[in-house]
């Protein structure tokens, strides 16, 4: 998938509350008790360690 297309996805899954539930249907079926919002935050913190993780002097910063 583009990033484009990555977008297009998170803008629509915004927007559409039929879309949301059927994803959040989904994550259920396959037998985990997570949200989208909880998804969404470790998505970003580990985005962000890795990206903190190439900083100069990052290693300091723990």
């Amino acid at each position: 998938m583009s990033e484009e297309k990555a977008k297009e996805f998170i803008e629509k899954l915004q927007s559409d509350a039929e879309l949301k539930e059927k994803l959040e249907n989904f994550i259920a079926t396959a037998g985990f008790t997570c949200n989208l919002t909880e998804i969404r935050k470790v998505a970003w913190d580990l985005m962000m360690a890795q990206y903190l993780k190439k900083l100069p002097a990052s290693e300091h910063w723990e």
